[in-house]
């Protein structure tokens, strides 16, 4: 078995000089033959704690120049995070005299503009449909980011038409490095199809699944926060402990998603289950949905009153503060037609049913 220089793998990666990174990788760069990426990971991971394994991995990814490394270089920056050096490798590729290499930077392109750029879903999804894969690797990209494209829409209905395509394209992945990082995202996805159609306890499976399995903080910050809004309507409880678990590992790491855990997420579950004492936030539609649950009634109208038009949650929350069966009647059948957003859904239709009960019927 390789062994670091100065028995590095008994310190942590704060420890570690360039020359013991270097001294490490080495082995896996010999000149005319490059080991693959997942025999190195799997080889580091023997040797080494997970941090120091995914930051002598991000190393080697950059220096690598094998084709086929250079390609799954990419999806192992995109999925563990390592956003910089994602930029670095879709540079790097997009130079490339390989055409396979050339049209993965374009994807990870456009998928990293998803991410930092925040573009016109449809223009996305236009681009992605459009090409011809030249590899079983792109293929499978495409169809991911075609499902990233109908999320940001919100138009989950849509994730059906793709469900049993992915899984079978993922299922005829050869190489193992691909393989595990594309069933990760695969667990991800289907923690959505199942949570967006209300089947919770399937969803909290794939994501539970995915938890245990991938090293990325970034990738268990947002399965955390996934988990916490499977909860976020029927258990208080469990939906603040997961959000919890997600805003110290976002406070760890400085990701700028802790942000909309404390002024969007938090408030939210608050509101939902009438637990709002001492809660604020900077987010309006939030404050609105806090006010409401408070029977604030002139504070809501007065937030969401100046909209132009109104997001199925917004109509739920004038619905539920005005009691209007009209608006909340509308937000359930948005929600169900529109989004395919089986479970959000709930919100409207318990306080229709609520109201039904109760004969506190506005129109």
């Amino acid at each position: 078995m390789i062994q670091p220089q100065n028995n590095s793998s008994t310190f942590q990666w704060h420890q570690w000089t360039e020359q013991d990174a270097q001294h490490a990788i080495a082995p896996f760069l010999q000149e005319g033959f490059e080991a693959s990426l997942h025999n190195v990971q799997r080889m580091l991971s023997l040797q080494y704690d997970s941090e120091t394994t995914a930051q002598l991995m991000k190393t080697l990814c950059l220096e690598t120049n094998s084709d086929l490394n250079q390609r799954h270089a990419l999806e192992y920056m995109y999925m563990n995070a390592f956003f910089q050096e994602l930029l670095d490798m879709i540079e790097k590729n997009k130079v490339s005299s390989n055409p396979t290499n050339r049209q993965w930077a374009y994807i990870y392109e456009l998928i990293w503009n998803r991410i930092a750029k925040k573009p016109d879903p449809n223009l996305t999804l236009q681009k992605i449909k459009e090409l011809i894969p030249l590899d079983e690797g792109s293929e499978v990209l495409q169809t991911f980011l075609i499902q990233y494209s109908y999320f940001d829409l919100l138009a989950y209905g849509e994730f059906g038409n793709y469900y049993q395509r992915l899984v079978e394209q993922v299922s005829g992945i050869d190489s193992p490095f691909l393989s595990y990082y594309f069933q990760l995202r695969l667990e991800d996805f289907q923690f959505y199809y199942h949570w967006k159609r209300n089947e919770v306890i399937i969803a909290r499976k794939y994501a539970f699944r995915a938890l245990n399995k991938t090293m990325s903080p970034f990738k268990k910050c947002h399965l955390q926060i996934a988990l916490a809004e499977s909860y976020s309507i029927i258990d208080y409880d469990q939906a603040i402990f997961h959000m919890n678990e997600a805003l110290n590992i976002a406070d760890y790491y400085q990701f700028a998603i802790r942000d909309a855990i404390r002024t969007r997420f938090y408030p939210f579950i608050s509101a939902v289950h009438n637990k709002t004492e001492g809660v604020t936030t900077t987010d309006l539609p939030e404050q609105a949905h806090l006010a409401a649950a408070r029977g604030d009634v002139g504070k809501v109208q007065e937030i969401l009153g100046d909209c132009e038009e109104l997001t199925p949650f917004q109509e739920y929350y004038l619905g539920l503060a005005t009691q209007s069966v009209r608006l909340l009647t509308n937000s359930y059948r948005r929600l169900m037609n529109e989004y395919g957003d089986y479970y959000y859904a709930m919100l409207p239709f318990q306080e229709l049913q609520r109201i039904k009960t109760h004969n506190t019927i506005t129109l």
